[in-house]
C-alpha cells in the first residue's frame, strides 16, 4: 500500500497486484470502460444566482425567478423561489423543469410566471403559468407558448395580460414575441398582434400604453429601434413616442411626464449618454440636463423608483453619477447625480435586478459580497443605503470551473473558475485543494469575476487573468499575481494593468506571455498578445507583435512562442490561424513555418516536434480537417496524413500522454461517434479509444495528467459514472477495483 494521503492516481502498486492488473488491462481491451470517478476532489461549487425576475407578494415575501437557481438557504429549489420578509424560505416548491425568466403580481395578488418550462407544479404548462397568493397552481389559466421563451409580464387592458419573450406562436396561433391574453383562462386576444422583429425583454404597461424594449428594429409593422410604446387597445399600434437608443434595452421605468431606459446603449436620439437616460413621456425626446456619466459600455440592467423622486440604477456599472459607485447608485431625478452617502457597494459580482418594496429595495443578482457582507445572490438595501444584516438568504445555482494547475513542489491544485462556495467555504473563483482533495482552509483570495487562466512560475507565485476587476479588495483588472504565501497575499509589487480581459499566461525565463481580449497594457498598445517583465510587469518595449487579427492560444515550442487565432497575417507576412514567433529581443515571425488554416484555431498542444491543433476550421494546407489537426512543429508545418479525428464541435482541450490523446471542449461526438465533452483518442490514427469513455454530461473545459489519473474541469455536474460539479479526477485505465483510494 501507498503512504497515506497519497492519491491512487500516483501510486505505484506492488508485484502481489500485477496479475490482477494484467487481468483488468485484458478485460478493457475487450470491452468499453466508463472509468468511474475517484473519491477526490468532490467539490460541492455553487455560484450566486443569475436572477432574472422579482416580484413581492401581497404577504411581503418575494418570488425570485432565475434560469440556474438549483438552491436558497441550502435547500433544493430549482428555478424558482419564494422568500419571506425575514429571509428564510418558504415552502412553495413549484419545481419547473426548466427555467423561469419573469416574475409579476398583479393587482388581485396572483403571481404569473413565464420562462422556457412545459411543467410546473407537477402540471403541463407551456412557458406560463399562473398561481394564487397561497402558491397554488391555477388549473384554468393555461396558455400556451410552444416555442422560444417568455422574458417579461405585465398587466393588459381590464381583464388582459400581456407578455414577451423570443416567442412565435401562442395557443396555436402565429404572434411574434409579443402577446395578450384573456386574464380567467388565459385565451389569445385575436386583434392585438403587433410583432417584433426581435427578442423582447422587458415590457411595462401605464395609462399611456405599453412600453416595450429588446433587441428588435421594428415593432408593429414600423422602425423603432429597441424602444417603442404600444397602443393596448385594438392591434396594438405603435404610437410616435421615440427615444431611439443606439443598443438593446433592458429596462424601462415610467415615473409620470418622463421615462427612464437603461442598457447597453451608447446613445439615444444621436446624443451621446451612454446605459441611462431620461426621456419625455409623450415625445422620447432625450432630457439633456440629466446625465447620469455612465463609463460606456458598463451595462445598466435594472432600474426602480427611490420614493423620493429618483431612482436606484443597477448593473455591471463602476461609477455612476459622477462618482465611484460599484453596481447599484441612487441617482438625483434633476440631475441625475449620484446621491451623496448612498453607497451600499457590491463587492464581487453586479446585481440584475432590484424591486422597489417599502423602506428600502431588494437587489438580486450574480453578487457575492455587497457593503462587505457575505450575502450570496440577494440582499436588502435600506432607504440610507445600508444593508440589511437582518435579511441574508443565499439564492445559489451551479459553480463551473474553466482551469486547473498543479503545483509540483507540494501537489497542491489551483482550480479557477466562476463560484462563489466550495464546500461550504467562501472561494470566490478561486481555490486551493491540498492532497488528497482538501479544499485550503487559508488559502482565500476573492476575485469579484471569472478566472480563466493560470500558471505557476518556479517560486510558487501564482498568475491569474481572467475577466476580474478587483481582487482582495483591490482595483486589479484582468491579470494579477498571488504570492507564495499561505494565504494567497495580492503582490502589490505586480500591476500589469490590461484594458481587456486575459485568458492564457505563459511563464519563460526572458518573461510573462499574455494572451487575450486586451488592446494595451499599462497604456502601451498590445494587440491581444505581450511580453510582461516579471519584475515590474512593464510590457516589453521591444517585443511587439503586429497582426492582423485575433490571438485566442499560445504555447511554446522549443524556443520559440507558437500562437493560434483568427489572424490572418503577422510581421506583415501571410499566416493564416497559425504562426510561431521568436522568443528572442523582437517578436520575429518565422517566415518557413507557414500551415494555413481555413478558419480559427482555438487550442494548442505540444508534444515534442509535433504541433496538435484545435478550432473552428474545415482545412489546413489545403486538406480538409474537422476542428482537429496535428502538423509538424518543424519546417514549413506539414500536416500529418495519418491522424485524422474530427469533432461536431469546438475542442477546447488537447492533451497528448502515453495512453492515447486526450479531447475536451464542447463537442457532443467524435469521429461520428457519440462520445461527448471528454474523449481519449489513439496517438497514430486518431481513431476513438473505446476503452476509455468518461461519460461526462457537459463542456470540459480544461485537464492536467497526473501519475495514472486525468483531472477535468468546466461546466459538467456528472462524470465517470459520479456526480461531481465541475471538478474530477479519473484513473486513466479505469482500474475502478481500486474506488475511493483504498490504497491510499
Amino acid at each position: 500500500m501507498s503512504m497515506p494521503g497519497n492519491p491512487a492516481c500516483e501510486n505505484v502498486r506492488g508485484p502481489m497486484l500485477a496479475l490482477v492488473m494484467t487481468a483488468m488491462a485484458w478485460f478493457a481491451s475487450a470491452h468499453a470502460d466508463t472509468p468511474t470517478a475517484l473519491y477526490s476532489p468532490d467539490l460541492d461549487l455553487t455560484d450566486a444566482s443569475y436572477v432574472r425576475g422579482l416580484a413581492r407578494m401581497t404577504d411581503g415575501s418575494v418570488v425570485v425567478a432565475g434560469g440556474l437557481i438549483s438552491r436558497v438557504n441550502d435547500q433544493s429549489r430549482r428555478y424558482l423561489a419564494r422568500i419571506q420578509s425575514n429571509g428564510s424560505l418558504h415552502g412553495w416548491v413549484p419545481e419547473p423543469n426548466a427555467a423561469a425568466s419573469a416574475a409579476w403580481v398583479d393587482a388581485s395578488g396572483r403571481l404569473y410566471v413565464g420562462g422556457t418550462f412545459t411543467n410546473i407544479a407537477g402540471q403541463a404548462r407551456n412557458r406560463m403559468a399562473r398561481f394564487d397568493a397561497d402558491g397554488n397552481l391555477d388549473p384554468a389559466f393555461a396558455p400556451s407558448v410552444t416555442d422560444g421563451g417568455i422574458n417579461a409580464i405585465t398587466a393588459g387592458l381590464p381583464g388582459e395580460v400581456c407578455f414577451g419573450g423570443s416567442f412565435t406562436q401562442v395557443n396555436g396561433e402565429v404572434r411574434s414575441r409579443l402577446a395578450c391574453v384573456s386574464d380567467q383562462d388565459g385565451s389569445l386576444n385575436a386583434s392585438w398582434n403587433p410583432g417584433a422583429n426581435n427578442t423582447v425583454s422587458v415590457m411595462v404597461s401605464d395609462p399611456s400604453g405599453l412600453y416595450v424594449g429588446g433587441s428588435f428594429t421594428q415593432i408593429a409593422g414600423i422602425t423603432r429601434k429597441f424602444a417603442a410604446r404600444i397602443a393596448l387597445a385594438g392591434s396594438g399600434t405603435a404610437d410616435a413616442w421615440n427615444p431611439d437608443p443606439s443598443n438593446d434595452v433592458t429596462t424601462i421605468l415610467p415615473q409620470g411626464a418622463f421615462v427612464y431606459l437603461g442598457g447597453g446603449m451608447a446613445q439615444f436620439g444621436g446624443i451621446t449618454r451612454p446605459g441611462v437616460a431620461k426621456v419625455n413621456a409623450s415625445t422620447g425626446a432625450l432630457v439633456t440636463t440629466w446625465n447620469a456619466q455612465v463609463n460606456f459600455p458598463d451595462l445598466i440592467l435594472s432600474l426602480a423608483p427611490d420614493g423620493s423622486g429618483g431612482i436606484v440604477v443597477a448593473g455591471a456599472i463602476s461609477s455612476l453619477g459622477g462618482q465611484p459607485r460599484r453596481g447599484i447608485a441612487r441617482l438625483d431625478g434633476t440631475t441625475g447625480n449620484a446621491v451623496p452617502g448612498w453607497n451600499p457597494g457590491v463587492d464581487y459580482g453586479y446585481p440584475t435586478r432590484i424591486l422597489a418594496e417599502p423602506g428600502g429595495y431588494i437587489l438580486a443578482g450574480t453578487f457575492s459580497s455587497i457593503d462587505a457582507g457575505a450575502h450570496i445572490g440577494l440582499a436588502r438595501v435600506l432607504s440610507d443605503g445600508e444593508v440589511d444584516p437582518g435579511f441574508n438568504p443565499s439564492v445559489e445555482g451551479p459553480g463551473y470551473a474553466y482551469r486547473i494547475v498543479r503545483n509540483p513542489v507540494d501537489g497542491a491544485l489551483y482550480v479557477a473558475g466562476r463560484f462563489v462556495r466550495a464546500n461550504g467555504l467562501i472561494r470566490r473563483n478561486l481555490l486551493k485543494l491540498r492532497r488528497p482533495g482538501l479544499i485550503d482552509p487559508n488559502w482565500a483570495p476573492s476575485f469579484d469575476s471569472e478566472v480563466r487562466a493560470l500558471a505557476l512560475d518556479d517560486l510558487g507565485r501564482l498568475y491569474a487573468g481572467g475577466y476580474f476587476e478587483w481582487v482582495n479588495g483591490q482595483s486589479r483588472p484582468y491579470l494579477v499575481r498571488l504570492l507564495n504565501t499561505l494565504d494567497g497575499a495580492l503582490d502589490n509589487s505586480w500591476n500589469a494593468q490590461p484594458n481587456g480581459g486575459v485568458f492564457g499566461i505563459l511563464l519563460r525565463n526572458e518573461g510573462v506571455y499574455v494572451q487575450g481580449g486586451f488592446s494595451q497594457v499599462s497604456g502601451s498598445a498590445r494587440q491581444g498578445l505581450a511580453r510582461l517583465s516579471p519584475i515590474s510587469a512593464n510590457p516589453d518595449l521591444a517585443w511587439v507583435p503586429t497582426l492582423t487579427g485575433s490571438v485566442i492560444a499560445m504555447e511554446e515550442i522549443g524556443n520559440q512562442l507558437l500562437i493560434g487565432g483568427s489572424f490572418t497575417s503577422v510581421g506583415g507576412s501571410p499566416h493564416a490561424g497559425l504562426a510561431k514567433l521568436s522568443t528572442g529581443a523582437n517578436a520575429v515571425v518565422d517566415a518557413a513555418w507557414v500551415p494555413t488554416v481555413t478558419g480559427a484555431v482555438y487550442t494548442l498542444a505540444v508534444d515534442g516536434d509535433r504541433v496538435y491543433v484545435g478550432g473552428d476550421f474545415t482545412a489546413i494546407n489545403g486538406s480538409p480537417r474537422t476542428r482537429l489537426a496535428r502538423l509538424d512543429g518543424q519546417g514549413s508545418g506539414t500536416l500529418d496524413s495519418d491522424w485524422l479525428p474530427s469533432v461536431n464541435n469546438l475542442t477546447g482541450k488537447i492533451l497528448p500522454t502515453p495512453q492515447g490523446v486526450y479531447l475536451a471542449g464542447y463537442f457532443s461526438s467524435v469521429n461520428g461517434q457519440g462520445q461527448g465533452y471528454l474523449a481519449r483518442v489513439d496517438e497514430t490514427t486518431g481513431a476513438l479509444d473505446p476503452r476509455w469513455q468518461s461519460g461526462a454530461n457537459s463542456w470540459v473545459l480544461d485537464m492536467l495528467s497526473w501519475g495514472k489519473c486525468v483531472y477535468p474541469v468546466g461546466w459538467f455536474s456528472a462524470i465517470g459514472t459520479q456526480v461531481r460539479q465541475g471538478v474530477a479526477r479519473l484513473p486513466v485505465a479505469g482500474d475502478t477495483i481500486f474506488l475511493d483510494d483504498i490504497d491510499g
